[in-house]
C-alpha cells in the first residue's frame, strides 16, 4: 500500500480528536511500515488541518463599527455559537449592520444586503 503525508495527516488528526494517546500508536505504525520519513511533511499537513478545524469553530463577525459585548452575545445566540471563539473585524465597505460566518453558515445582516433584498421584493411585486 502506498502512503502519502496528506492522507496520513488527516488520519492522524481524526485519531487525535478521538484520543490523544493514539498518537503514540501512530508513530509505531509509521516505524513498522518504514514511512517515518513522511513525518515532517505529515505534521505540516496536520497543522493545516488543525487550523482549518479551529477556523471552522470560530464565529467571525465583520462590521463597519465596534460592537458592544451585548450585541456580540446576541449574534452568538442567533448563529448558535454561544461557546465558540469570536473574532471581530472592521470592514470599511459595510455601511451598517454586520456579516457573520460560523461553521460554513453566513448571516448577512448588512444594510447593503437588506437594501438589495428590498429592491428584489419591490421589483417582483
Amino acid at each position: 500500500m502506498k502512503y502519502n503525508a496528506r492522507n496520513l495527516a488527516k488520519g492522524l488528526f481524526g485519531l487525535a480528536k478521538e484520543d490523544p494517546k493514539m498518537l503514540e500508536g501512530f508513530v509505531g505504525f509509521c516505524r513498522k511500515k518504514r514511512i517515518t520519513y513522511l513525518l515532517p511533511s505529515m505534521f505540516k499537513y496536520f497543522l493545516r488541518e488543525s487550523a482549518r478545524e479551529k477556523d471552522k469553530n470560530t464565529l467571525k463577525i465583520y462590521t463597519a463599527f465596534v460592537l458592544s459585548e451585548n450585541f456580540i452575545d446576541k449574534i452568538k445566540k442567533i448563529s448558535k455559537a454561544e461557546n465558540a471563539e469570536t473574532e471581530c473585524y472592521k470592514k470599511e465597505d459595510l455601511i451598517g449592520g454586520f456579516v457573520a460566518y460560523y461553521q460554513n453558515k453566513v448571516i448577512d445582516a448588512s444594510f447593503k444586503n437588506n437594501l438589495a433584498m428590498l429592491k428584489n421584493k419591490l421589483i417582483n411585486i
